[in-house]
């Protein structure tokens, strides 16, 4: 070789090192913030797999349908009270009605401008269907 050929240099020959362990760290470290930035909050799946505890979950809503039935005299009626619409769904031999919550001074009243009412008070009721004289209510179970 002469003077002015290019001398291969004793670095390029060198074989790559491997890369530090303190990369390997800071990928892990890396993977454990994109799985906690991903997981679902309140999952406790999740959280127990990124080592977080779980929080209890809330309790459930209180049922907004209340189902109940009655006797009313030699009629048996089923009353579904909605909490969240204000009505009353009553079912009876004559059919259906829907009755809007109206002002009470104790008790529950539903009433509609027909001349149909179902008032429940203290575990008692009465109804009123148009045309017809008021009948004493007594709770029964569903199926009796």
């Amino acid at each position: 070789m002469g003077p002015d050929a290019p001398r291969a240099s004793a670095e390029s020959h060198r074989p790559e090192r491997p890369a530090s362990r303190g990369g390997g760290l800071l990928a892990a470290a890396a993977l454990a913030l994109l799985l906690a930035a991903c997981a679902k909050a309140g999952d406790p799946a999740a959280a127990a797999a990124i080592g977080e505890t779980a929080e209890p979950a809330p309790p459930p809503p209180a049922a907004t349908i209340v189902e109940s039935h009655w006797q009313c005299g030699e009629q048996r009626i089923a009353a579904r009270f909605d909490r969240d619409a204000g009505d009353l769904t009553l079912t009876h031999d004559r059919g259906q009605l829907l009755l809007p919550q109206v002002e009470a001074g104790s008790g529950a009243r539903y009433a509609d401008g027909n001349g149909n009412e179902f008032w429940d008070k203290d575990g008692a009721a009465s109804l009123t269907l148009s045309g017809l004289p008021a009948r004493e209510c007594s709770r029964v179970q569903a199926g009796g």
